[in-house]
């Protein structure tokens, strides 16, 4: 959203000559801008070198001056420590910068909802640090053993033995079905690579609401849980995590108490506003969004875009999709466009009661939902590749989109 916002404004300020009077910023605490959609790629990417940096970052790590670069947008990396909303100011960990205009597109953070142990033994995936740490830990069970056990414990539970490799996933939204779908699929060829067919894989995606992906068309859902069965995915659904132990998932399902061993737990189950706006002095709702009108503004001068934003007037409530953080950050640019030009027409922003997704479930396997139009299988997998294409050629130069994209297009061919 704050890529798409940026990029928008300066072709305005371009078109209206207005280069020279304004001054666009950008901010952000990494070097490289990354594409989620992705991640579950490089957690799953089939490799013996799996902490090959520049291989794992092939895929989602595009470098933001490739996307500045010949444009009149000044990129800061600095990490954000404070937002003054009276003086109008932005103190990073080494300067102070003031504007006339600002636009907060700072994402989400993963939420444990205070679960006992999920934050220490579960592996999040928001970021590049994220997949590759969980990538290293799925490696660590694929090197030769010279001994294991197996050890029963009073439920009549076996633990995992050192040749199992017993994965929870704890929350079946769109990454939790998109991870476990992929594991399902690349920890099979992972497995050929290191010799070790001794190795039982079992997946289990763990779902606290009646079915998965839920808020999604329940077509969709069906659709996937069909397609993760056959992959040899284990559902649970109705079922809400309550503790986390070093070796346990605890989780309750129908007044039962369970407890299942494992060997990776991967975290999924949700995700909470940037802590910055916590102290931001600007109305915010329940769950710490800020609240915003038809324009995507806050206030007269502040804008708020993707999952840290919401329009409690919507009759349709935007999905925290990367998709919508892209519209919205394109209607932010505009509305930013009338106030500098005062002109009297502003763009609004409605999300659509149907809007486009690609869902992909291991191999060559995605789900396309476009314009009412669903396309599952090899064509939807297509769909996906192309979607792809089409956001590099949005951000980069013809021939620097190509070229990330051929890169990513054959790590996503050797993983599926």
């Amino acid at each position: 959203g704050g890529i798409k916002c940026a990029l928008r404004l300066h072709k305005f300020l371009k078109r209206d000559e207005a280069l020279d009077k304004y001054k666009i910023i950008l901010i952000d605490k990494n070097r490289e801008h990354i594409f989620t959609p992705n991640l579950y790629e490089t957690a799953s990417i089939v490799t013996k070198d799996c902490c090959n940096a520049a291989l794992m970052n092939a895929s989602i790590a595009i470098d933001i001056k490739d996307i500045v670069n010949g444009k009149k947008i000044e990129f800061i990396n600095d990490h954000i420590t404070e937002i003054g909303v009276g003086t109008k100011n932005i103190k990073t960990a080494s300067n102070q910068l003031n504007y006339e205009y600002l636009v907060l597109a700072l994402g989400s953070e993963t939420n444990y909802f205070n679960i006992p142990g999920a934050r220490e033994y579960g592996f999040p995936l928001k970021t590049l640090g994220d997949a590759i740490k969980l990538r290293e830990k799925i490696d660590t069970f694929f090197y030769p053993v010279r001994e294991y056990s197996m050890t029963k414990f009073s439920n009549g539970v076996y633990s995992p033995t050192k040749t199992d490799i017993e994965i929870i996933i704890g929350g079946a939204g769109l990454t939790g079905v998109e991870i476990a779908g992929e594991f399902s699929h690349s920890l099979e060829k992972i497995k050929k690579l290191h010799r070790r067919q001794d190795i039982l894989i079992k997946i289990t995606l763990i779902e606290a609401n009646p079915r998965i992906l839920n808020g999604m068309p329940e077509k969709i859902a069906t659709t996937a849980e069909k397609r993760l069965e056959k992959l040899g995915v284990k559902i649970v659904t109705d079922a809400r995590i309550k503790e986390t132990t070093e070796k346990f998932i605890t989780y309750e399902q129908n007044g039962n108490i369970q407890n299942i061993p494992y060997s990776v737990f991967v975290w999924t189950a949700g995700i909470k506003t940037n802590k910055l706006l916590e102290e931001l002095n600007i109305p915010k709702d329940h769950k710490n969004r800020i609240i915003v009108n038809e324009f995507m503004e806050a206030t007269n001068d502040i804008f708020a875009i993707g999952d840290i934003a919401v329009n409690l007037a919507a009759k349709n409530p935007a999905p925290g999709t990367a998709y919508m953080a892209e519209k919205e950050g394109k209607i932010a640019a505009e509305n930013i466009r009338v106030k500098i030009t005062k002109k009297k027409t502003v763009k609004s922003f409605i999300a659509p009661a149907n809007y486009p997704f690609v869902v992909p479930i291991g191999g060559k396997f995605a789900i396309a939902h476009i314009k009412k139009i669903t396309i599952k299988g090899y064509l939807g997998w297509i769909i996906k590749i192309l979607v792809e294409l089409n956001y590099l050629l949005s951000i980069l130069p013809i021939r620097k989109a190509v070229k990330k994209w051929i890169k990513t297009i054959k790590i996503i061919i050797k993983n599926d």
